[in-house]
Parts: structure tokens; sequence; C-alpha cells
């Protein structure tokens, strides 16, 4: 089997500046806007590791999960993962693809579905749901109804297509 989805070394971090530090600078220096811009960039910054050094390989085929306590960097892992934040170090490559070379191919192959309410509608069916965030993925209209029968089909969800989401289990949701 050949590997389609690859991570490789990836890093993330985060600043959390010392907002007491900028605060102060910036209103000794209130009505210089050059000096607040050059004081925000030396605030002192503490380094939030997100993500270090993750490493996997999923294959054709394969479902992969990732576990780990709150906080652990599954979240920020997954947005690198589908481009939809840049990673510090490492890289990413759906087959040959890299996220360095190209990552619009990144951002419209991959997806993420948390497990938040958030993204549902209550009074939305399934199908509806799955049609608007076709159409936020830039799927045309023409392949949009195969695409949302195609994956109803694949997670054995066709006979709740057109049930409200509210109505769902959480689950299915």
């Amino acid at each position: 089997q050949h590997v389609v989805l690859k991570v490789w070394s990836v890093r993330k971090v985060f600043r959390r500046f010392d907002l007491a530090f900028l605060f102060a600078q910036l209103r000794r220096r209130r009505g210089r806007r050059a000096n607040q811009e050059k004081d925000a960039k030396d605030a002192k910054a503490e380094v939030l590791p997100g993500v270090r050094g993750v490493t996997l390989q999923c294959h054709a085929g394969e479902c992969f999960g990732i576990l780990g306590q709150n906080g652990a960097g599954k979240t920020t892992l997954m947005k690198v993962m589908a481009g939809m934040l840049p990673a510090d170090a490492g890289t990413v490559t759906i087959g040959k693809v890299s996220m360095d070379d190209n990552v619009s191919f990144l951002q419209d192959t991959m997806g993420i579905c948390p497990q938040e309410d958030d993204l549902i509608w209550p009074e939305l069916t399934v199908r509806e749901h799955l049609m608007f965030f076709g159409r936020l993925k830039r799927l045309h209209w023409k392949d949009l109804r195969r695409s949302v029968d195609q994956t109803l089909q694949a997670v054995n969800l066709m006979f709740v297509a057109g049930r409200r989401a509210g109505r769902l289990s959480g689950g299915m949701r």
C-alpha cells in the first residue's frame, strides 16, 4: 500500500506576550506610532509549544485517530494538517503533494469536523449540511449532489439524509 498522508516532524509554537510589559511600553510612548510597533515586536513573549515534532503515516484504506489529554495539541495538529495553520517546522504531504509546495491543494483535499455542536444547525437536514460544507470546499454544483450521496453512503447515513440535525443522536452528528 502506498502512503496517502505523511506528517513529518511537525512543530508549532504559540507566543503569549507579557501584556503588562507591552501596555507599559505603549503608555510611555503614546503618540509615536512607529515606536509602538517596535515595542510590540520587542515585548517579552512566553513560548508555548502547540505541537512537538509529530510524525505519522497513513496508508491507503487506513483510518487513524489522534488521542491525547486536553491541551496536548490535537486540534493544532489537525489544523496544520488541513492547511488552516502554518507549521513552524516539518511537512505534511498528501500523496506526493507537500503543503510547502501547494497549500491550496491541501486545503481542498482535507477538512476538519470537530465534535462540537457549534457547526451544526438544528433546523438543517443532514443533506443540507453536507451541501453547505461541500460548497465551502468549492465543489461545483454538478458534482455536489453525487459527492453528498457518496459521502452519506460511505458513512452509512443515507437513511437519515432528510432528518433535521437537531433530531440526531450525538454520534450521528
